[in-house]
């Protein structure tokens, strides 16, 4: 997808609603900047109101103060898991494009998975000016820390999910295709863990940074396979975890098909559901902020997953 395309997909849909600020824009560069500027201010209110729990103790490998953002860290929300039985976990990752993240496929997401019976924490990664690598990097280390911590947090620690939307879905996408059993001889406790999701909730995800590029003259193989480093489709394993993969009519459910098709080479297990109604990060698309709209078939994706992962003893 070329990044105009991308931009007139999802940035511009998720700032036109702030009419005020979309009225003065005239360029594409405009909409990036609001775009980053209101939800990046929305972000850092959320995560005001609640306790980080940081990845790495002494910091995060290539930090970089200057960039304004915060030491990646896992947020416990709504709140610990109090009740005597350990529970499954999710991990919830909210989309942006690496360039934000949105409080409605954070938030809401966690309080919804957690009523239903799951210790559900939002991760902080680090976007642009962070390379992907960097964002990667903090995927992988929160699935160990939840699992090293799995007696703190009273969870399972054979049943870790990640969930995400978008570029949310990548990150998720980390814990199945990039993930190690565990480093046995690191200086470092937490990574003597395994990184490897149990589970992954896929929301219409960016399942594919490789394809067509738009324009002649504009095909590089050096470009190509820098974006095949982490394209989930690319890089799938033989001992990949299950997926729950959903995407909407509207937001080109090619992708999602032919995610499970390779799915189903490498004998992945999967559930796949395509509904008619509903754009792109339409979070729980239960009409509880102005970008998850109420879609009468969408809503329902969130208590499909939630059976999905019980039918893998996440609640047992």
């Amino acid at each position: 997808m070329s990044d105009k395309s991308f931009l007139d997909w999802i940035i511009k849909p998720h700032v036109s609603a702030d009419q005020a600020e979309a009225e003065a824009l005239d360029s594409t560069r405009n909409w990036i900047e609001v775009a980053k500027e209101v939800r990046t201010k929305e972000w850092a209110e959320m995560l005001d109101s609640m306790e980080p729990n940081y990845l790495w103790e002494n910091g995060a490998p290539n930090f970089d103060p200057s960039y304004g953002q915060r030491q990646p860290a896992l947020y416990v929300y709504p709140e610990q898991n109090k009740d005597p039985q350990p529970r499954g976990a999710i991990i919830i990752s909210a989309g942006g494009g690496y360039m934000f993240k949105s409080v409605w496929e954070a938030e809401p997401m966690a309080r919804r998975f957690y009523e239903a019976g799951f210790q559900t924490f939002i991760i902080d990664y680090r976007v642009q000016p962070y390379t992907i690598e960097d964002s990667k990097n903090d995927m992988l280390r929160a699935v160990k820390y939840v699992r090293y911590y799995a007696e703190k947090f009273n969870i399972k620690p054979d049943k870790i999910a990640a969930l995400g939307g978008s570029a949310g879905g990548m990150q998720s996408s980390f814990a199945a295709t990039s993930f190690d059993y565990g480093i046995a001889d690191s200086d470092d406790p937490i990574e003597r863990v395994s990184s490897r999701a149990d589970a992954i909730i896929y929301n219409y995800a960016a399942f594919s940074r490789v394809g067509l590029v738009a324009g002649a003259g504009t095909f590089s193989f050096e470009a190509q396979q820098e974006r095949a480093k982490y394209s989930a489709d690319v890089n799938l394993r033989h001992d990949s975890p299950p997926f729950f993969v959903w995407q909407t009519v509207g937001d080109d459910p090619r992708n999602a098909c032919n995610f499970c098709a390779r799915l189903t080479e490498y004998g992945i297990p999967f559930e796949l559901h395509i509904f008619p109604e509903g754009p792109h990060g339409c979070g729980l698309a239960d009409g509880g902020h102005r970008f998850a709209p109420y879609c009468r078939s969408t809503v329902r994706w969130s208590q499909m997953a939630i059976e999905f992962l019980e039918n893998l003893e996440f609640l047992k």
